[in-house]
């Protein structure tokens, strides 16, 4: 019988890997995030003209001129990055190497993109009061620290100028003290061809890779940076690859018109022992086959527009995960298939700024679905809103509040319940997050948590996390 205890949701974005922070640009030395989830389209603070590297023609007339010029090639450089995330960041307009030295352009010119990040977080329970701190079962039962360090590289094969074709190469080390975060090894988490096809209509992803960062969106609209509260474990649960378990996959994206879109991904699920033993059993992570790991349907269908001067971001999807692994039953013996609903939304409901379309007020919320015979996390609902540029002086600082609940299996809980284990019936919370762009490439995100029934099993006081993500983007 294998279940999965409580991760805390910032330390679960660690989990998630790929964790790379956000890059979020600037339209202006202090200027404030693109829409989350999306690709940078706001201009960079103003560097020297030979930072532009080889391919800058002219000097800039002006700082404010310096400035654009410096945005317009750095966004050149990130039309390299990877394609077919879903919760991704703006590339290399908001990292602290920028552009500096013309690293980045000589590469460029190579047909060589390359991004890196470094994150840190820090979680504490600061209300354990009875609670044991031994065996760990969440997040902050005691001090717990996790780091992600990531770093991508993208190799141009062919572009006409429109359509592109990749190699992309990914590799993660982590850390941290609790072995649910993953523990600490090093993995690579993507080995891939992408290619995009008649005018960026149709994107193909096929290789190695994880799946979590490409579906669902689970953060608040796509942006890890917020990732705060009880992030969605059920998709994870029902075997979607993530973090430390890179698998086969093959992905397509149908790109329609007015920002409606369809993916559709086939992948090796991780094993039906979970996420974590899946990353410790797959050494570096060119484990091909597992046993028990089977064939993995997952289909997305959305409504995805960008922020503009004329229009409000919105972000709908919705679909299902279909898993043919067989996983243990909790209510009877023998085993079955596995799958999973969701429906998530994301909108814009404030914009006070139609020049910086980007700055407001966002809504948004999520539901999930999975049976109860063969997952312990059966429901999960969030509601969230969120703030982008709002603070006056502070407009690339973000905020979050965040209500979280999850069921939690009746089955599990009787199977597990015979065996003289407390366990709980759902965990709710609610959780609030500030993030402060300390400078380019760096963000400082304190938040803290009330949950109540922080795990499954166990009789533990609610839990108060105190945590900290410190954020380093290359």
């Amino acid at each position: 019988m294998h279940y999965q205890p409580m991760i805390g949701a910032g330390l679960f974005a660690g989990l998630c890997a790929l964790f790379a922070q956000p890059a979020l640009a600037q339209s202006s030395p202090d200027s404030a995030p693109p829409s989350p989830g999306a690709a940078s389209t706001g201009a960079g603070e103003a560097a020297p003209a030979a930072a532009l590297g080889s391919s800058a023609t002219a000097a800039p007339a002006s700082p404010g001129d310096a400035a654009q010029a410096t945005l317009a090639r750095l966004t050149e450089i990130n039309r390299l990055r990877p394609m077919g995330q879903s919760t991704d960041f703006a590339g290399v307009t908001d990292s602290i190497v920028r552009d500096q030295g013309g690293i980045r352009s000589a590469l460029f010119e190579k047909g060589i993109f390359f991004d890196a990040t470094t994150i840190h977080g820090f979680t504490q329970d600061v209300n354990g009061g009875r609670s044991p701190t031994s065996p760990q079962r969440f997040s902050g039962q005691k001090f717990t620290y996790g780091s992600s360090n990531n770093l991508r590289v993208s190799f141009r094969l062919a572009d006409d100028g429109t359509d592109l074709t990749q190699l992309n190469v990914g590799g993660l080390y982590n850390a941290s003290t609790w072995r649910q975060l993953g523990g600490n090894q090093f993995t690579l988490t993507r080995l891939d061809l992408s290619a995009s096809l008649f005018d960026q209509k149709v994107q193909v992803t096929g290789g190695l890779g994880t799946n979590i960062l490409n579906y669902i969106g689970i953060f608040a609209g796509g942006n890890p940076i917020l990732a705060n509260g009880l992030a969605g474990t059920i998709p994870i649960q029902v075997g979607l690859s993530g973090s430390v378990a890179p698998v086969p996959l093959l992905n397509v994206r149908l790109q329609g018109p007015a920002g409606l879109y369809s993916k559709t991904g086939l992948q090796r699920s991780i094993g039906p022992d979970g996420l974590v033993e899946e990353g410790f059993d797959n050494g570096i992570g060119l484990k091909l086959t597992r046993r028990g790991a089977k064939p993995l349907l997952i289909q997305e269908f959305g409504l995805q527009r960008k922020a503009s001067a004329t229009d409000r971001q919105i972000w709908l999807r919705a679909g299902g995960i279909y898993n043919t692994t067989r996983y243990t039953r909790f209510d009877a013996p023998g085993t079955r298939k596995n799958w999973m609903l969701f429906a998530l939304a994301d909108y814009q409901l404030y914009q006070p700024d139609a020049k910086l379309a980007y700055r407001g007020v966002y809504v948004g919320a999520s539901a999930m679905f999975a049976p109860d015979k063969v997952n312990v996390y059966t429901r999960t609902f969030e509601a969230r809103t969120y703030a982008l540029g709002m603070v006056p002086g502070r407009p690339a600082d973000q905020m979050s509040l965040t209500f979280g609940y999850n069921k939690f299996s009746r089955p599990a809980g009787i199977a597990i319940a015979a065996l003289g284990e407390t366990t709980n019936k759902y965990q709710a919370s609610v959780s609030a997050l500030y993030a402060y762009r300390a400078s380019s490439g760096i963000y400082v995100a304190p938040s803290v948590a009330y949950i109540r029934h922080p795990s499954f099993t166990g009789d533990f006081d609610p839990a108060v996390n105190l945590s900290l993500s410190l954020s380093f983007l290359l």
